[in-house]
């Protein structure tokens, strides 16, 4: 008996917890009416593509972006081929809403890899790094924009 009632327990706590993202939540209370964007402008389209597909609500605002991309190689071999890379994307914003400011703020992401022999294969591999940090920065804007409310 005393096995049943621990069962039923268990199940009756873990089916009450929910865990919830943030960002999953299908409305956001505001809407991006205008996104200039100077600098890189892959990372921009990236980051203003995830913005204004999650923009819906009645607060209208307004934001600029300046992106910039910087490689560097950390470290290389003996005979002089880089070893190691390191992709650092910078992002400055400012939000306006009716003409105010109301954040500014400057995020930076970093990823450290490996060359890649086949160049192709390198390419394709920082692209997807690209768009990985760039979707945690979009992400990190309206993460930002939700504790406003």
């Amino acid at each position: 008996m005393n096995k049943l009632l621990y069962l039923f327990l268990l199940l009756f706590i873990f089916n009450s917890c929910t865990y919830e993202p943030i960002l999953s939540k299908k409305k956001y209370n505001f809407n991006f009416t205008e996104v200039e964007t100077t600098g890189n402008k892959f990372i921009n389209k990236i980051i203003q593509e995830n913005l204004l597909s999650k923009s819906q609500g009645n607060r209208n605002i307004k934001i600029n972006l300046k992106s910039s991309k910087d490689k560097k190689v950390i470290s290389s071999n003996k005979k002089g081929d880089p070893v190691n890379f390191k992709i650092k994307i910078n992002v400055d914003y400012i939000v306006y809403e009716n003409n105010i400011e109301i954040i500014k703020d400057n995020i930076f992401k970093e990823v450290t890899y490996n060359n890649i022999n086949d160049k192709f294969e390198l390419s394709q591999y920082e692209d997807n790094t690209i768009i990985n940090l760039s979707n945690n920065i979009s992400d990190d804007i309206l993460t930002s924009l939700l504790t406003l409310d």
